[in-house]
């Protein structure tokens, strides 16, 4: 049997397969021209997937090196297929794209209250338990891959604009806006995703109210809505305070991620420090793709208990410059980097609210993705 993760690669690889045939057939037999060469994100990430082919040849971890590649090519094939199909949406395509975000959130989300509510009944809850996978293999992937689409809710909740099933999308997103924070806060624990969601928060409310001040809008106008989003978090946090038996408070859950006692903690600053020693001795080439393992376990042989390897760096940008050097570094990180601060930019200086609104959604969903790969591993 195929563990969760190889399953779900499994399931992509089909879906990449009968995409791909369609895109040929369309190519080949219709006599479409499709071009992707205009496309800097593409033609970033299929330039990332030849130098880590090529980085694979001073590999010490070749087997390693053959598994990292088939999961970027499947990356690269998945976002080619996705950046097509998404171009053949003429009308209304940020619409239908939030969408399909909502409703993979809300099947996500609806997994883990199952767990939970489970759990709740039988008399074995018990928090931050790894049971609470999800449709994941890890309590930490669960946790970011909803946060991540939390954003999306948002969108709903905030779309000025008339569109089909306007209520039932207001209405779900508010109680799925309290489901996330009540899972990521008193069911996962997932310290960082904490972290995150706090931050979220804050971003949405500050860039809310700005915008709002720079409209000349009464405090009555600027508040109301602002009220509106909290409403679900605070009832979330006041049910999870008071009726989940749930003996570790945030605030300590939180605090024990900076406390030089923790364990996870040190172990991650143990794998930056030697990751950031193999980058200063591999600038420019890096170790290989797949590398880190074997390279790590050089370095951390007399920390390692019960001969646990350590799999990750817990940072993705260290890993991938650890292993594919600045040239693979850039080639990954550079259109990410480009985006996000085009974003911004727009965020705040944009004149067109509705381009400003579209923008800050998906800013804060990418500030989620670069929160997720800062402390764990969203490439693998």
């Amino acid at each position: 049997f195929l563990d969760v993760i190889s399953s779900q690669g499994l399931y992509l690889n089909i879906l990449n397969l009968i995409s791909t045939g369609f895109l040929i057939f369309k190519i080949f037999y219709q006599k479409k021209q499709i071009s992707f060469k205009n496309n800097i994100v593409f033609v970033s990430f299929f330039s990332f997937l030849i130098w880590s082919t090529i980085t694979g040849f001073w590999s010490v971890n070749k087997s390693e090196s053959l598994r990292a590649l088939t999961e970027i090519f499947t990356t690269v094939l998945a976002f080619l297929n996705i950046f097509y199909h998404s171009q053949q949406i003429q009308k209304n395509r940020i619409f239908f794209i939030f969408s399909t975000l909502f409703l993979m959130l809300l099947l996500e989300i609806s997994f883990l209250v199952y767990d939970y509510l489970n759990d709740i009944i039988n008399g074995i809850y018990t928090p931050g338990s790894m049971r609470y996978l999800g449709l994941t293999g890890n309590k930490n992937i669960a946790s970011f891959s909803i946060l991540i689409k939390v954003p999306v809710l948002l969108y709903f909740i905030f779309k000025r604009d008339n569109y089909t099933f306007k209520l039932f999308f207001k209405s779900v997103s508010y109680l799925y806006l309290f489901f996330s924070f009540y899972i990521i806060f008193f069911v996962t624990l997932t310290r960082a995703a904490q972290i995150s969601y706090i931050l979220l928060i804050l971003f949405f409310l500050i860039q809310n109210i700005v915008s709002s001040l720079k409209a000349s809008k009464g405090i009555s106008t600027i508040l109301k809505p602002q009220i509106k989003f909290l409403i679900p978090i605070v009832l979330a946090l006041f049910i999870g305070v008071n009726f989940s038996n749930n003996t570790i408070s945030i605030n300590d859950n939180i605090s024990t991620a900076f406390e030089s006692k923790d364990a996870s903690s040190n172990e991650r600053l143990r794998f930056y420090e030697y990751a950031i020693e193999i980058i200063k001795d591999n600038f420019f080439t890096g170790t290989g793709i797949g590398s880190w393992e074997l390279e790590s376990i050089e370095k951390d042989r007399l920390e390692m208990k019960s001969y646990v390897v350590p799999y990750h760096v817990h940072n993705d940008f260290l890993e991938i410059f650890s292993e594919t050097g600045l040239l693979g570094f850039l080639f990954f990180y550079l259109p990410i980097i480009i985006v996000y601060f085009l974003l911004f930019k727009s965020i705040f200086w944009s004149k067109d609210l509705q381009k400003q609104f579209i923008s800050m959604i998906i800013f804060l969903m990418l500030s989620m993705y670069i929160s997720d790969a800062l402390l764990n591993f969203p490439f693998a």
